[in-house]
């Protein structure tokens, strides 16, 4: 392990209490009480990202992770963050954009603390007893930033749409976290004129109360329009909290601490991999179609419950645990991600026009034998035909009419259509001529397109 180290700050962590690796879990106090100072100057940066991907995700959720063995998995304040206020889907996406305020030069003992007498004997007994009492690392100070986070969602008509909206929005959302009215008004008023909308989510961190102490407030389900507002009283409260807890080993203070732990390599990055899984499957699991979402949510929910008990935060699991742990996880983003992609077949198809005859995605497409349609002419009038195509256990998701030759007369739709269990097309020819066409058609599995029109 290394000698130095940071975390995410814990709730109820304090100078000079132990923490235990992998799993950032806090323990006893080993050290003498001691004080640190930190220094006056601060920065402010704006950072902007969009998040439409899982590693899009994971990237944001594990930035400011530096700690080696640290993971996901001890991260549980920013997990939940993001859990709560990112969406991702066809035609959803989250914009984060960040302005921190940071105090240079860390807060950090200059001199480590001696070892309190009852822990030197603890050593004396026994560096596992020591290590099962104190941890492997001491906090011997922390980092002092500010933050105003503001999440924006981004939700479209259509996936053209919201792609337009979210180039906008990458381009002026720095000027509406700089408190920009005029620019906030402007991005609304594009997103609007693209069958866009936008929420707004705000966190920030590091404001003062009325202790004069940083703390954390959040507003949700806010318009553009409110954020320049909340970027101004930000700017007048931030005094700033602890961000990162900055860690050092026992070793650097008594050289008999070991610095190794029993942790095979791969149990690590396979639960940190799980961990990071799931965060996923829970940002997915937000926006499930009502017919499908009970059932996977049911089954998610179950997933978590057995890795909340197989994996503990010691990481004392064995691979093959993890590893069926983490196919149950796949199995579920994989049928997740079929759900979606049916629902994005399915808004197409009810969009009307011929619907779809080909997909690249895992959606079930089958295609119907040709049927042809013709006749000759015998006499004065119209030949007239009807071809019916109904697939058991199927709806029609798309057709094509061949004309097979010129002067051929009209056809149109007599029953069904796209989203039904049938179609059935009638042809007419001119007077006085004959008919040929051919009709093709696409179809789906019914249960696998059971949306309701809130879905879409």
């Amino acid at each position: 392990m290394p000698t130095e180290a940071k975390i995410p700050w814990p709730m109820s962590a304090f100078l000079g209490v132990g923490v235990v690796a992998p799993s950032g879990e806090l323990l006893g106090q080993a050290v003498e009480p001691f004080e640190v100072k930190g220094g006056s100057v601060r920065t402010e940066d704006i950072h902007l990202t969009r998040i439409e991907t899982e590693e899009d995700l994971r990237r944001e959720m594990s930035g400011s992770v530096e700690a080696e063995y640290s993971s996901i998995s001890t991260s549980g304040e920013a997990r939940a963050r993001l859990e709560k206020s990112v969406e991702v889907s066809e035609r959803k996406m989250t914009i984060l954009c960040t302005a921190t305020i940071q105090w240079q030069e860390d807060a950090v003992a200059t001199a480590y603390p001696p070892l309190k007498d009852v822990a030197v004997k603890s050593l004396e007994h026994s560096p596992a007893v020591f290590r099962d009492s104190y941890g492997d690392y001491f906090i011997a100070g922390y980092t002092k930033k500010a933050t105003l986070s503001v999440f924006a969602h981004l939700t479209s008509s259509s996936r053209e749409s919201m792609l337009k909206v979210a180039a906008e929005a990458s381009a002026k959302m720095k000027g509406v976290v700089s408190g920009s009215a005029t620019v906030a008004a402007s991005l609304d008023e594009f997103a609007t004129t693209n069958n866009c909308s936008i929420q707004v989510d705000i966190y920030k961190d590091g404001v003062a109360d009325p202790g004069a102490k940083g703390r954390t407030e959040a507003f949700f389900g806010l318009d553009l329009k409110d954020v320049p507002a909340h970027v101004k009283d930000f700017g007048k409260r931030a005094v700033g909290s602890h961000a990162d807890a900055i860690l050092v080993h026992y070793h650097r203070i008594e050289p008999r601490v070991p610095t190794t732990i029993e942790l095979d390599p791969q149990v690590f990055m396979e639960a940190d991999r799980l961990h990071g899984r799931l965060v996923f499957a829970r940002v997915m699991a937000k926006d499930l179609p009502v017919n499908y979402g009970e059932e996977l949510a049911t089954r998610l929910d179950d997933i978590e419950r057995k890795v909340r008990a197989k994996v503990p935060r010691d990481l004392s699991v064995d691979l093959q645990t993890l590893h069926l742990l983490s196919e149950e996880v796949e199995d579920w983003i994989t049928d997740a991600g079929e759900v979606e992609d049916y629902r994005k077949l399915w808004r197409i198809v009810m969009a009307g026009g011929t619907g779809v005859t080909t997909w690249d995605g895992p959606a079930l497409i089958e295609q119907s034998p040709p049927q042809n349609a013709q006749g000759k002419y015998t006499s004065p009038g119209w030949v007239r035909r009807q071809l019916l195509f109904a697939e058991p256990g199927r709806k029609v998701c798309g057709f094509r009419i061949t004309a097979n030759r010129g002067d051929n007369g009209s056809w149109g739709i007599a029953d069904g259509g796209l989203g039904k269990d049938l179609i059935r097309f009638w042809f007419k020819s001119e007077y006085d001529r004959g008919t040929n066409w051919t009709a093709t058609v696409w179809t789906v599995p019914k249960d696998r397109v059971n949306f309701e029109p809130t879905d879409l």
